[in-house]
């Protein structure tokens, strides 16, 4: 009886084949139900032990990392954000874990795939603002910080989240700023602003994902396949002044090859008319990457001019074939069009289509059509020097100091105004005066306690010594708001001397006697004509020097 293998080695190639192949096709089904079946017994396992990792002796799961992606391989986790199995986001481990998304913890920079990296950070962020809800998103680490940018967010739907977060963390710091909410309310703030970023990631996951995966400046769908940014060279200026109406004549673009490809006349013809229109913004040079991001809107300050016509076709244009229209250029702007019309031209920036080809012997993007304008904008021409330039931002900067008139108030609201402006200052002075007067009080205090202090030291009647401090308080100098505690220590001391001296010339002695405990009878007598002498030359009456001539005894 034959073998199998001797039984197939006599069956023709085209049976062997056949066999080989049905052969393959059943192993490699046997292999599926294997793994299958292991994959089964591996989650039935895990219903009864969850997969974690151990770090610092304690056992993690995967929801403590913020880069897992292989939830059954606990080696690939990475970027531990808890320092307690499924706790709350710790300050340390999250301050480490941004460390290591950006310069590198203790020089250990971690390495995440660059698909997953923008949700890695999304994910320590919200950790961050969870660990840290006293502290604002100016504090956090660079590494995965948001504003790190509107550029790293290179899709829609985290170019918003990133929006979103500024703009609540703005109103946020403004409310507990001005006093409306306490501290601990405004931590509370911070926390809950994570979660409602966590929760609208999370829906737009759910929802609309495709927002992921398209480009910032990436069109949507909807609109027509293939249109993209695009912007033509520079064109002159076709006039060196502005009107006495205001308008200047433009040379919207020209037929030729441009910045984004080549524009044929035919082209211009017929899409030129249907999208430059009557009432198109015309601002003071193309945005930067930056302020495209942060304002795709652009700004009002740098609106510049409108179309006050359709543009249109002309041949024979002044300045040679091209599209041409009327601008209305605003008032701020004028000088500085009149003093750089030499400099300066226009550029369009549009969405259009456009393929690869060649015109007037040269190979490039050939523009296909022009699907809509967002701009038409005035631009220094190449070679401009220094000076142009910065009279070109100069004047972006004057008329972003002249303020346009948005809302009109009638006389009732201008009095309101100007009352609640008059009780606003008057608050001010007030407030003002009485913190001067408090700090006046404050420092005659520190003066007289420092002249008590001084004044301790010598021995001299007790008059003397409380008229001194009072009048030497009043003489305290004073530096940069602070008691000049060495300048002071020489006045009094010259103070102190000149009065001892005085006191012993009226005494009719060569020094002062009787400090302490009187002496003899004629000694106290002595001193008490003294005194009384002193005050009576003073001004005093004679019954008050007697007074205080015998006051001044007892002090002794």
């Amino acid at each position: 009886m034959l073998s199998f293998e001797e039984w197939f080695a006599e069956q023709p190639l085209e049976t062997r084949e056949l066999l080989e192949a049905h052969t393959r096709g059943l192993r490699s089904a046997l292999q599926k139900e294997r793994d299958a079946r292991t994959e089964a017994e591996r989650r039935l396992r895990g219903l009864d032990e969850a997969v974690t990792k151990r770090e610092d002796g304690k056992d993690f799961p995967a929801g403590d990392y913020a880069y897992v992606p292989d939830p059954q391989k606990p080696s690939t986790w990475k970027l531990r954000l808890t320092s307690t199995p499924g706790g709350k986001p710790d300050a340390r481990i999250v301050g480490a874990a941004a460390a290591a998304l950006g310069p590198g913890f203790r020089g250990q920079k971690v390495q995440i795939p660059a698909d997953d990296l923008a949700a890695v950070k999304r994910k320590v962020r919200s950790a961050w603002r969870k660990a840290n809800p006293d502290k604002g998103a100016d504090e956090m680490p660079g590494g995965i910080k948001e504003a790190a940018s509107l550029e790293e967010a290179a899709n829609v739907a985290e170019w918003l989240e990133s929006r979103i977060h500024a703009a609540f963390t703005n109103i946020a710091d403004d409310l507990f700023g001005n006093g409306y909410v306490t501290r601990e309310e405004r931590i509370a703030m911070s926390g809950a602003i994570g979660d409602a970023l966590d929760a609208f990631h999370q829906a737009m996951t759910d929802n609309a994902p495709a927002l992921f995966k398209r480009g910032r400046w990436t069109v949507a769908p909807d609109a027509p396949e293939g249109a993209e940014v695009i912007e033509s060279g520079i064109v002159p200026l076709v006039e060196r002044a502005v009107r006495d109406d205001g308008t200047i004549p433009v040379k919207i673009i020209q037929p030729g090859w441009g910045s984004s490809g080549f524009y044929s006349p035919e082209l211009l013809e017929r899409d030129g008319p249907r999208v430059f229109k009557k009432g198109l913004k015309m601002f003071w040079d193309h945005p930067t990457i930056t302020e495209e991001a942060e304002r795709p809107e652009r700004s009002l300050r740098d609106l510049a001019a409108e179309l006050v016509a359709d543009a249109r076709w002309v041949e024979a244009g002044p300045g040679g074939p091209g599209l041409y229209a009327d601008a209305k250029v605003f008032e701020a702007f004028g000088p500085a069009i009149d003093e750089l019309a030499p400099h300066i031209g226009v550029s369009i920036r549009a969405l259009g289509k456009a393929e690869p080809g060649e015109a007037e012997d040269r190979e490039g993007r050939i523009v296909t059509e022009i699907v809509s304008a967002h701009s038409v904008d005035f631009v220094t021409t190449p070679g401009a020097g220094g000076r142009v330039l910065e009279l070109f931002e100069s004047a972006r900067r004057r008329a972003a100091t002249t303020e346009p008139e948005v809302n009109a108030v009638n006389e009732e609201e201008v009095k309101a105004l100007q009352e609640a402006k008059d009780q606003a200052e008057e608050d001010l002075a007030a407030a003002n005066a009485e913190l001067q007067r408090m700090r006046e009080a404050s420092l005659l205090r520190e003066a007289q306690d420092f002249v008590s202090q001084a004044l301790e030291k010598v021995e001299m009647p007790a008059m003397t010594r409380t008229r001194l401090r009072e009048n030497l308080a009043a003489q305290a100098p004073v530096t940069d708001g602070q008691l000049d505690q060495e300048a002071f220590s020489t006045i009094i001391d010259e103070a102190v001397k000149a009065e001892l001296e005085y006191l012993a010339k009226v005494l009719g002695t060569g020094a002062i006697k009787g400090m302490g405990s009187a002496g003899s009878e004629d000694e106290g007598a002595n001193l008490h004509e003294g005194y009384k002498a002193y005050y009576i030359r003073q001004g005093k009456g004679a019954d008050e020097a007697e007074k205080l001539a015998a006051l001044a005894v007892q002090g002794h």
